[in-house]
């Protein structure tokens, strides 16, 4: 697939309009755009996810589209497979767009359909991962045994796509940079990622609360257990709790460290100057978050997506008392 999308790119650099028509070439987009919801960095790649594969199976050459909050390539480049879109192609997308956000019923009902259309380029936005219904779908099951899906597919596929498509850009990689050197947090850290997700920014549903921070505090705890004594990193969305946070023992011995509070943001819901100002310390927490040693997880798939293409093998849910060890790499 990787070759036949890079050649069929050669092709189209040096094709007019006419003769593209004519190319038999036939194109999926994700798109995430300012006018539409997109949702957070979980939303996203679980979109991004499920229009990649769907392309793979519909031999359709997959491109992405996303302006929201940023170009997507200010922070994420191309690694093994050039997705950027070009000019003229981003012209040609908007003839047809269709839209799965939060639609998981209505994306399953449209499989058939979106396995044989016929126009050239197809363009998607969605924030759900259905790769069980790629997998299942009668029109693609050709398709996926030719892959030898599910049955081959890696540990962690979810990170082996994200790897095949992206790499941090020198400004994210240097904030991230940044981020390790204000938390003093170097390569080779023994720490553990702790997510605590309130829902306190804009709109966002409410998801836990400032009295649940001791239930992940324990769960951390307990995570220690498994994998040794480790500083912990704690990820929230509240600046209440996190203020909370810094009272704690824990906090004054420097064993529990905080993020500044500029990444504090949610890149689909937050206002649009904070998340302009934010969105690159904020994509650097996301990708610190994977390269913990182990996870505590709330309800939200920043932490989850972060500890899934970190690929990390030690992962908690702390939500309600639980404290429940969880296998990522089959998700």
């Amino acid at each position: 697939y990787q070759a036949m999308h890079q050649q069929s790119l050669e092709r189209m650099k040096s094709m007019k309009d006419s003769e593209f028509l004519e190319s038999g070439i036939q194109i999926l987009v994700y798109s995430c755009q300012p006018y539409a919801q997109c949702g957070g960095h979980g939303d996203r790649l679980n979109g991004i996810i499920t229009v990649f594969l769907l392309a793979v199976l519909t031999n359709r050459i997959f491109l992405i589209d996303s302006e929201s909050p940023l170009p997507l390539q200010l922070l994420l480049e191309p690694r093994g497979i050039d997705w950027r879109v070009a000019g003229g192609i981003r012209a040609k997308a908007g003839l047809r767009h269709l839209s799965y956000h939060d639609k998981r019923r209505n994306f399953e009902a449209d499989l058939e359909r979106l396995a044989t259309y016929p126009e050239q380029i197809l363009v998607i936005n969605m924030n759900y991962r259905m790769i069980r219904s790629l997998f299942e779908a009668p029109a693609l099951r050709k398709a996926v045994h030719r892959f030898g899906l599910p049955e081959k597919a890696p540990p962690f596929l979810a990170a082996e796509i994200f790897d095949a498509l992206f790499a941090p850009t020198q400004l994210l990689r240097q904030e991230l940079h940044v981020l390790r050197q204000e938390l003093d947090v170097p390569r080779g850290t023994n720490f553990i990622a702790i997510h605590l997700r309130t829902g306190e920014i804009a709109y966002d549903p409410s998801r836990h609360g400032a009295d649940e921070l001791e239930v992940f505090l324990e769960c951390a705890r307990i995570a220690e257990k498994d994998v040794g004594e480790a500083l912990w990193l704690l990820a929230t969305d509240s600046e209440n709790l996190a203020q909370q946070a810094l009272q704690l023992p824990e906090a004054k011995s420097g064993k529990l460290r905080l993020p500044h509070a500029r990444g504090r943001v949610h890149i689909d819901r937050s206002d649009l100057g904070e998340t302009l100002n934010g969105a690159t310390a904020n994509y650097a927490e996301w990708l610190l978050f994977g390269k913990a040693t182990a996870v505590v997880l709330s309800r939200s798939y920043f932490g989850e997506t972060a500890a899934e293409i970190g690929r990390v093998r030690h992962a908690y849910f702390a939500p309600g008392n639980g404290c429940v060890r969880t296998d990522l790499s089959s998700s």
